[in-house]
């Protein structure tokens, strides 16, 4: 050790039990010596505690230490540093990382703090490496907005996990995080469909990756009459039967209908069978039947959220309250009438326009809009998927590190091409 490295930590041994500023200095400096940042992992003032947690030289040995931490900023400083962390690791180190600090995530993961579980839980969402315990822990939160992106998206929950959660969760919303899983089983989608937890359902139709058997998809239908909210989704439905086809005719609106018409998987004998299904629905209709009406009224699939979601919508944009996250727990809960109203405040774009652009399924659209709202893109896939029907396969994805896929010209003229 040269003289000027030596005077540099006698130095910092000096800070170290020195004034509270020249704590906290020491402490955010990523020169810091890891033994003296150790050391002041036990500080007894917050602020130097809270530089210690954000501070990405800390030794991990200190983690645990901070995740039982009395302040809860600095937890939360702890929890953030893991998520941001998380993305530059590789794979064998991040494996490293939560093998040293499994006991402090487990400790995170209990924190009375829901936004300190909620951080925690975004960032082993899609984990492989995470520590099966703690995302199982997760899994079963009460809040959704823990729980809901696991149940989602991770990769360790397995059937005998997820069909416990269906059966013991009271958290709305759960069974609709579930739903929108990649691949899931017929054996979950049974227990989803027997909850007759409606939204639940409608994104599990709306899941191309999600395996229902015809006996389960006639039980929908049966039902389904009572529900408009699962009618688009049911006429979306890949590969249904000619038997489900003629069904589902009977039971959606008029222009629902059109849509099922023009299915191009169809074949001779459907299609003829269907045409006479519009014939008479068409007579119908001219007679002014109860029947249709009531179908008429049941167009768009969001139209039976309640009108509450669009004059809470209205009060958060004006309390400058409006943000991604609440658009994004809105969506979680299933109120899509919430998010189509947030995104017509934040774009400035007529709620009309947007429903015309999402009946056309076109995810460039819907990207397009959240960019003029100024959110992400995570968000935009959320919104593809489950406010504009589009399949998971057919979703426009961000490129590296979050960036829009289309430019900025073809996103103006999306929004230009929307508003007319």
């Amino acid at each position: 050790m040269s003289g000027a490295d030596r005077i540099g930590y006698e130095e910092a041994k000096r800070q170290a039990r020195g004034t509270p500023d020249e704590r906290r200095r020491l402490a955010a400096d990523p020169e810091t010596r890891p033994e003296i940042l150790y050391f002041l992992a036990e500080d007894e003032a917050a602020e130097v505690r809270r530089e210690i947690a954000r501070n990405d030289k800390t030794p991990l040995q200190a983690t645990r230490m901070l995740a039982t931490d009395r302040d809860e900023d600095v937890r939360l400083a702890l929890v953030e540093k893991l998520a941001r962390l998380t993305p530059t690791l590789s794979v064998e180190e991040r494996a490293g990382v939560y093998e040293q600090i499994e006991g402090a995530l487990e400790t995170l993961a209990r924190d009375q703090l829901a936004h300190v579980r909620q951080v925690l839980a975004t960032a082993l969402k899609d984990l492989v490496e995470a520590p099966i315990e703690v995302v199982r822990r997760l899994a079963h939160d009460e809040e959704l907005s823990v729980c809901g992106p696991v149940l989602e998206y991770s990769p360790l929950l397995s059937d005998e996990d997820l069909l416990e959660i269906v059966a013991c969760t009271t958290t709305a919303g759960a069974h609709a995080a579930i739903s929108r899983r990649h691949q899931v089983s017929s054996t979950v989608s049974d227990a989803i469909v027997r909850t007759g937890d409606t939204d639940a359902i409608a994104d599990l139709l709306a899941n191309n990756s999600a395996q229902i058997r015809e006996e389960t998809l006639d039980h929908i239908i049966d039902q389904a009459s009572q529900k408009p909210r699962l009618h688009a989704p049911l006429v979306r439905r890949p590969k249904l039967s000619s038997k489900a086809v003629l069904r589902i005719a009977e039971i959606v609106a008029d222009k629902l209908l059109e849509e099922l018409n023009g299915r191009l998987d169809l074949d001779q004998a459907t299609q003829t069978a269907l045409a006479n299904v519009v014939q008479t629905r068409l007579r119908d209709d001219s007679e002014q039947s109860p029947a249709s009406n009531g179908r008429q009224l049941a167009d768009p699939d969001w139209a039976e959220s309640s009108s509450d979601s669009k004059v809470s919508a209205e009060e958060l944009f004006r309390t400058g309250k409006l943000t991604e996250g609440s658009i994004a727990d809105a969506l979680l809960s299933g109120d899509k009438r919430f998010a189509m109203s947030a995104l017509s405040l934040t774009t400035g774009v007529a709620e009309a326009d947007i429903a015309s652009m999402l009946s056309s399924h076109n995810p460039k659209g819907i990207v397009a809009l959240v960019w003029k709202a100024k959110f992400s893109m995570d968000l935009a896939v959320r919104l593809q998927m489950q406010l504009g029907g589009i399949p998971p396969g057919k979703t426009l994805r961000g490129r590296s590190r979050g960036g829009y896929p289309l430019s900025v010209e073809e996103m103006e003229w999306q929004i230009e091409f929307m508003t007319g």
